[in-house]
């Protein structure tokens, strides 16, 4: 249950690309929050982040019109703080989660907490944290990394049969994608300890007065 007095609903798109799929995603959530919330008057603000280098004119040139919310970019990195204290009410990550900030695989545990902590800042008591992003059964080792991973490999070694890319530069190519097992999402949570079932809940942070 939102706990916020405000009648202004905070929603993030965390790493939103250019695609339409961001709107829709946004609209369920309106959606989703008007009919739980059906006896409340609320006006939604929409934050579409990602990268400094996304094309933001196009994502917002494409805005739907009309649109049940007010629509702002918020650029960089979702791996560290991007919004004032408490003041997030949904934060939405929708495949992207699995790309490190860095190309290693070792990576994953360091950056998941760094995505957790900024989150535990930014949403406010009762908000909530939605991640959808690929993974594979607990105890899998090695997995089939997508048709779009395969389809790129086979383009590279095409190029290289044709003399246009030598098999040095192929083989030092590493795309940094991660798809964690449900107990290594599991792990990151119960270390990062400010959510419960993708809910913040309230917690006294050291050093706060109350």
């Amino acid at each position: 249950m939102l706990t916020q007095p405000s009648n202004t609903i905070a929603i993030a798109d965390l790493g939103c690309s250019v695609c339409p799929n961001t709107f829709f995603a946004m609209q369920t959530i309106i959606q989703t929050l008007q009919q739980k919330h059906h006896h409340h008057h609320f006006e939604f603000q929409v934050f579409f982040n990602d990268q400094t280098s996304n094309d933001f004119n196009t994502l917002l040139a494409s805005l739907p019109d009309p649109r049940p919310y007010f629509a702002a970019a918020a650029t960089g990195s979702f791996y560290g703080r991007l919004f004032p204290s408490s003041s997030l009410h949904v934060a939405f990550s929708s495949s992207s989660l699995h790309w490190l900030s860095r190309a290693y695989a070792d990576q994953f545990e360091e950056d998941m907490g760094v995505f957790l902590r900024a989150r535990a800042e930014e949403i406010v008591e009762g908000g909530i944290v939605i991640v959808i992003m690929p993974g594979v059964d607990d105890g899998v080792v090695t997995h089939d990394v997508g048709i779009a991973i395969t389809f790129l490999g086979c383009i590279l070694m095409d190029m290289v049969k044709e003399g246009m890319l030598s098999q040095d530069k192929v083989d030092t190519l590493n795309v940094p994608h991660v798809y964690p097992s449900v107990k290594q999402m599991r792990k990151a949570m119960e270390k990062n300890g400010w959510f419960r079932n993708g809910n913040k809940e309230r917690k006294v942070r050291p050093g706060s007065p109350n």
